[in-house]
């Protein structure tokens, strides 16, 4: 049966959204959030309801989560909440989708928007205390987790939150999906990586977790899942990777699980789909991983932060190269009567040059930052603006992704945005 991907749009940050389907093409019957934060909003303006709601995604994104739990067979409930790690762009806008916009303080900070069955997060509570827009820490939020009640007066969080506290060494299934088969479904693969004997390619040991920055230990802890769908007869099933903030040390382990424990497989056998670690950033998506996953689509949640730069031209172009050396099935787009040229892919332009390509661009190169899409490889940033430059005209512009596999079937899939 289907499950529908979103990726969101939220600049610097990361927030996926994941609805499994039974028979009823309408009624999701489970839904799984992945993060939500940003530190580096795209620009676009939105006079929305509340004052402080200066940017559009702040509202867009809950909302759009908000029609798509409305629709479950349990309305307003997600089955799982997942903080892939404590770094603030991947959670510090949570309490902002969880919380009513009630009319008093309490409510704002006790009221619960949607009932939430389970949480699973890794890192201490004592690192998630960044707020972006408004409402409790996720810290408070954790602790205090069997205080807060939905408007209709039921417990908000019904367990206890999970914390993940040691290495996954075991593939973990955390929601199967309905009709699907007795493998098909959401994996935990990684989580609380220790400092891994990495070997060839790397050539030499991964620091210890002690002599690590803690925003890079972080990442090196983060969670990664797997999507598995179900299996055609001839045994093909596609893959999504989500791999939130982990770079090459914890793509190096997951090539190197083996055994009986690991028979839902890693490598492809259908349409494979991964969601880069670390924004598309240097430190992760390496041509050996690239190789062993060999992905048919490429997602990079991408904003436009001259901080930290993600992605950068220099390492995207690579990215593209090795994609495309692996002879991709080249996944089809549904265009939107809105927008019916494909998306942009933007990236930090670090080196002279642009992106290779299999095909021609349909539209003149804009040499920015951003340029003519490419189907298979796609960034939530589709058209960057320079504000210091003094254009007022335009703004920037990002996108969310949809991906809906096993749509008509095993290995079939539905790609479009928004």
């Amino acid at each position: 049966m289907p499950a529908e991907v979103t990726f969101f749009n939220v600049g610097q940050g990361d927030c996926t959204l994941i609805v499994f389907y039974g028979k009823d093409p309408a009624k999701g019957e489970a839904a799984v959030l992945v993060d939500f934060g940003t530190t580096n909003e795209i620009s676009h303006k939105f006079n929305g309801p509340v004052a402080e709601d200066t940017v559009r995604m702040y509202n867009h994104v809950p909302e759009e989560i908000a029609k798509k739990l409305a629709a479950l067979k349990s309305p307003n409930t997600l089955d799982l909440l997942i903080l892939t790690h404590p770094d603030q762009d991947h959670y510090n806008l949570m309490s902002h989708l969880l919380f009513t916009r009630g009319t008093t303080e309490e409510e704002k900070t006790t009221t619960f928007r949607f009932k939430v069955r389970n949480v699973l997060y890794a890192g201490k509570l004592d690192e998630y205390t960044s707020i972006r827009v408004r409402g409790p820490h996720m810290k408070k939020v954790l602790q205090d987790w069997n205080k807060h009640k939905t408007a209709a007066g039921d417990q908000a969080i019904e367990n206890l939150p999970r914390r993940l506290a040691a290495e996954v060494v075991t593939p973990e299934l955390l929601v199967p999906m309905p009709g699907g088969g007795a493998k098909a479904g959401l994996y935990l693969i990684a989580g609380m990586t220790a400092s891994p004997d990495l070997g060839p390619p790397a050539a030499k040991k991964a620091k210890p977790d002690a002599e690590l920055p803690s925003e890079e230990r972080a990442n090196r802890h983060s969670i990664a899942l797997m999507l598995l769908g179900a299996a055609t007869a001839d045994g093909k099933a596609q893959r999504v990777f989500l791999m939130a903030d982990t770079g090459h040390e914890v793509e190096s382990v997951l090539m190197s699980r083996t055994g009986p424990d690991w028979d839902i497989g890693l490598r492809k056998t259908g349409m494979s789909w991964l969601k880069a670690g670390h924004h598309g950033s240097a430190v992760s998506t390496t041509p050996e991983w690239l190789d062993f996953i060999k992905p048919d689509g490429i997602f990079i949640s991408a904003g436009t932060s001259k901080n930290y730069k993600h992605p950068r031209l220099s390492h995207l172009a690579k990215i593209v190269q090795k994609w495309k050396s692996n002879s991709p099935v080249i996944p089809e787009v549904q265009l939107i009567p809105a927008d019916p040229l494909l998306p942009e892919i933007g990236y930090y332009h670090d080196i002279a040059g642009e992106l290779p390509r299999i095909v021609a661009p349909d539209k003149p190169l804009n040499k920015f930052l951003t340029e003519p899409g490419i189907r298979g490889v796609a960034t939530s940033l589709v058209r960057y603006v320079d504000e210091a430059a003094g254009r007022t005209d335009i703004e920037s512009v990002g996108y969310d992704w949809h991906l809906t596999i096993d749509v008509a079937g095993p290995n079939t899939y539905r790609l479009t945005y928004s």
